[in-house]
């Protein structure tokens, strides 16, 4: 077995086999009753991040579910892309009532403290279905992006980097009692010019740093 495959069956293993219905989600619409209306994709808060997971797991929107994914858990798994469309194939195929997951009872968000090892707090829920307790693990990420011009065309190029900190680039101060910030997007080895910027930004969003699940 190679390690792509090694690390699709790791993702097939995450989610339980259950739940209260097993058919599929336009039989479930039928036979188990309304839906609640899903919710826009944003990760601004935790909340936010865990409803577009859940509204993105429930709706088999694996793009959605890829993207609400963190760099660490995805550097845990070792995947890509490509490999994660295979894995979600086959964890629908393996989990059954998965589709259900947006009727799960939430628990109340736990913020976990940073660590000795784990330099950064973390926020956790746990969901609740039908004898299965999946826990979510969420984490504040902080990142900086730029896209230029690629040298002496007119193609588009994005950049972007994980920080550990916004506040690593930002420097505020109050001038003529007006709050400013400044912030310091490029390093010393990269100067473009002007012209070539299309767009700059740091951001912030939550995103999923583990889950994993437990059974009765």
């Amino acid at each position: 077995m190679g390690p792509h495959s090694a690390a699709v069956t790791a993702l097939i293993l995450l989610l339980p086999a259950g739940g209260c219905c097993t058919m599929s989600q336009g039989l479930s619409a039928l036979f188990c009753g309304p839906r609640p209306p899903l919710p826009r994709r944003s990760h601004l808060t935790a909340r936010q991040a865990l409803d577009t997971f859940v509204a993105a797991v429930a709706t088999d929107d694996s793009r959605t579910i890829w993207e609400t994914v963190g760099p660490d858990l995805k550097k845990r798994w070792g995947i890509g892309r490509l490999e994660w469309e295979i894995g979600w194939t086959k964890i629908k195929a393996d989990t059954f009532g998965i589709h259900l997951v947006d009727q799960a009872e939430r628990s109340k968000p736990v913020t976990l403290p940073a660590t000795a090892t784990r330099k950064f707090p973390l926020v956790r829920y746990r969901l609740s279905l039908a004898g299965t307790v999946i826990e979510v693990l969420l984490r504040h990420y902080s990142y900086k992006e730029v896209i230029t011009l690629i040298e002496g065309t007119t193609t588009p190029e994005a950049w972007s980097k994980f920080i550990p900190d916004i506040a690593e680039l930002m420097e505020i101060k109050t001038v003529d009692d007006k709050a400013q910030i400044k912030i310091r997007i490029l390093g010393p080895d990269w100067t473009p010019q002007p012209a070539e910027v299309l767009s700059a930004r740091v951001t912030r969003e939550w995103l999923i740093y583990d889950f994993t699940v437990h059974q009765d």
